[in-house]
């Protein structure tokens, strides 16, 4: 179990092949996410979030950075590099008062496109 292994405990979030296909293909940031310089990740939470959350979320878009909720998911548009003042500087749970593990935007579509290709 990863808690034993690593001497703490790890949340985790599982997708099914056609949930993480969904996840990879939306995109809500439209032509932005292939801007140079800009970079989208994906946070993936364990359920749904709830209207406080959303609202923490909205508020973070006054920032110079994009984030829309989809699902379980927080799509994060990244102008700029990351620093401490950015969401992701800080524990993402801190940020935003929930749990959630953050992957690259990038590396969620090779995820996808691989396990897409080992499905029946």
């Amino acid at each position: 179990d990863l808690e034993k292994a690593l001497g703490y405990e790890v949340g985790t979030f599982i997708r099914s092949v056609d949930e993480l296909a969904a996840v990879a293909a939306h995109q809500p940031f439209g032509d932005h996410e292939t801007l140079a310089g800009q970079v989208v990740s994906v946070a993936f939470l364990k359920n749904r979030p709830d209207p406080a959350f959303r609202r923490k979320i909205d508020a973070l878009n006054g920032t110079a950075d994009g984030f829309q909720v989809h699902g379980r998911e927080v799509y994060w548009l990244c102008r700029g590099g990351r620093t401490s003042d950015s969401p992701a500087g800080l524990p993402f749970g801190k940020v935003l008062g929930s749990g959630g593990t953050m992957r690259n935007a990038t590396t969620v579509r090779k995820l996808a496109a691989k396990y897409l290709l080992k499905s029946p």
